[in-house]
């Protein structure tokens, strides 16, 4: 009797424990993520901005924890960040995005070995951007700091500020984000990263992202980088160490521009762009076509886009356009290319060539049509043109086109 008591109770157990419903909370103290001198552990644990909103902690299914922050409005000049992911914790963090956010680091101090964060990871743990709210991190020195990857989904914009400092006396930079290490994925959403302008007596550098190992895979979104004015060095994207940038198919509009260069990585990409030798843009350099070979470029303004072409007619001209919101410039990847009559129609024994005006791109962009060509055809028995394969000589009806 004792032996089949023990067995419903062991069989009640192993019930007990397969139900996903009654799985362990995960525990308290696990993680901590510091705002300012507030420290959130607890599932539940929350902290009111000094603007108003909310930060919430709380874990997932998974037991990973998952930190909203809803219209929160956050300042500080507390230690030298405004939000810290504790370095000792190995757990990826989602940050949710709901409403309208600002996170700000307010302290004035800037150089290499103490420097002000909006949020800093310290450890090597993936943090990964969601949800459809806005949200602004902004610190003196660096607005967000990593040191593994970071994944952006989410649909609103998402802004990474170093606003920079004057007279500053030590050598020292300004980034929107600085990566120690891992990738830095952009799948959805408008992101930029902005470094502000530095000035002193100092090395000083303005970045819009400053990344030591890793990729920079821009799969989609909107994403701007841009390098403020600085004496001695402003890029958009500057690689430290060993890093690539590669842009997909299905990004939107990519500027990249610093005073310096835009960039000094090897970059890939899938969609067509342009370049500068100003940071303005008014000095257009080159069309860059599509390429799975890494390339590098010294202009000091990037813009690559995904072109979708429309073509229009005006009597006897064409001109090509991209329809899908280009940036402005991009027209001029396009053509207007007119057909003209010859000259002297009247009867010599010489050919009768029809010419094309205006100038088309050379190299030609993604998705753009073939230049034009002009097809001849002669009237037959007072009907149709019939096409031809010479250029007209001998007395009749004759038509050009361009195909």
């Amino acid at each position: 009797m004792l032996k089949k008591v023990l067995g419903i109770l062991l069989c009640m157990a192993m019930v007990i424990g397969l139900l996903p419903g009654l799985m362990p909370a995960a525990k308290a103290g696990s993680v901590v993520v510091c705002i300012g001198e507030t420290e959130l552990t607890n599932d539940g644990d929350s902290v009111n901005g000094s603007g108003g909103g909310t930060a919430t902690l709380t874990y997932g299914a998974d037991g990973n924890p998952i930190l909203t922050l809803h219209n929160f409005v956050y300042e500080t000049d507390y230690s030298n960040r405004a939000i810290e992911y504790d370095e000792n914790s190995s757990r990826p963090l989602t940050i949710k995005l709901e409403g309208t956010n600002s996170v700000k680091h307010t302290s004035s101090v800037i150089n290499y070995s103490k420097r002000s964060y909006g949020f800093i990871s310290r450890g090597y743990n993936k943090i990964t951007i969601t949800g459809e709210g806005s949200l602004d991190f902004i610190g003196v020195g660096d607005g967000f700091g990593k040191q593994d990857e970071l994944v952006i989904n989410s649909s609103g914009t998402v802004r990474f500020i170093g606003s920079g400092a004057q007279d500053v006396t030590v050598n020292a930079s300004c980034a929107g984000l600085y990566s120690e290490r891992g990738d830095i994925i952009i799948n959805s959403g408008t992101v930029y990263f902005i470094g502000g302008d530095i000035k002193g007596s100092g090395s000083l550098n303005s970045i819009g992202v400053f990344f030591n190992r890793g990729e920079i895979k821009i799969n989609g979104g909107t994403v701007f980088a841009v390098g403020g004015n600085a004496p001695d060095g402003s890029y958009g994207i500057l690689k430290y160490n060993i890093g690539s940038l590669s842009i997909g198919s299905n990004a939107g509009s990519v500027e990249i521009k610093g005073h310096t260069a835009a960039t000094n990585c090897d970059f890939t990409n899938e969609t067509a762009g342009m370049s500068w030798s100003d940071y303005e843009g008014k000095e257009f350099l080159e069309s860059i076509n599509p390429s799975a070979s890494a390339r590098t470029s010294d202009a000091r303004k990037l813009r690559f886009h995904a072109h979708s072409w429309t073509y229009k007619t005006s009597g006897s001209s064409i001109t090509a356009r991209c329809k899908t919101g280009c940036p402005e410039g991009y027209d001029t990847n396009g053509f207007t290319l007119t057909l003209n009559a010859p000259e002297n129609l009247a009867w010599d024994g010489n050919p009768k060539e029809a010419s094309l005006t205006g100038t088309y791109p050379n190299p030609r962009p993604a998705g753009l049509a073939k230049k034009p060509t002009v097809e001849y055809g002669k009237k037959s028995y007072g009907f149709s043109y019939l096409p031809i394969d010479y250029i007209p000589v001998e007395i009749g009806d004759y038509r050009a086109r361009i195909t």
